[in-house]
């Protein structure tokens, strides 16, 4: 395995970490909205994110465990968490183009983070990975806006 000269292996296995524990709390924020959402193709749009988001941390675990030959580090429980899980976590009522516009404010910052760790990692192949993670999370920033839209033209209701 090859290291960017630039890169140590502890920021390897950061980035890693914090692309795991950004996943497991998008998964946590779709699980939680499929528990509130009433619309039967809206929660089961949402229950598809939710499940995407998981595959993605086994992706993440996965790559992190072949690289270092251990488990990742489990995200701390005092780690920030992000306003959409608070405010879903609270029960703060919030109608459904504010949780949206909220959950796509979130993708974007995901696919920030993916494309800095693309151009920052050294290995080729982790680099594939956050580069997949990037189109996988603009294809999630697709689906909300569909929701969005549904929701708009009244097709939809969400809570």
């Amino acid at each position: 395995m090859e290291f960017n000269s630039n890169i140590s292996v502890k920021d390897e296995q950061h980035l890693l970490e914090k692309a795991i524990a950004s996943e497991v709390l998008a998964f946590q924020n779709y699980s939680n909205l499929t528990k509130i959402v009433v619309d039967p193709k809206s929660k089961e749009r949402l229950l598809h994110l939710a499940n995407d988001e998981e595959s993605h941390v086994l992706a993440l675990t996965s790559k992190y465990r072949k690289l270092f030959d251990q488990n990742p580090q489990t995200p701390s429980p005092k780690r920030p968490e992000s306003i959409l899980s608070r405010k879903l976590k609270e029960h703060i009522s919030l109608d459904a183009k504010k949780i949206i516009k909220l959950a796509i404010s979130e993708e974007e910052e995901a696919i920030k983070m993916y494309n800095f760790a693309a151009q920052q990692t050294g290995i080729e192949e982790l680099e594939k990975l956050f580069l997949s993670l990037v189109g996988a999370e603009k294809s999630h920033i697709v689906v909300l806006n569909d929701e969005k839209n549904r929701i708009e033209q009244g097709v939809a209701e969400w809570i």
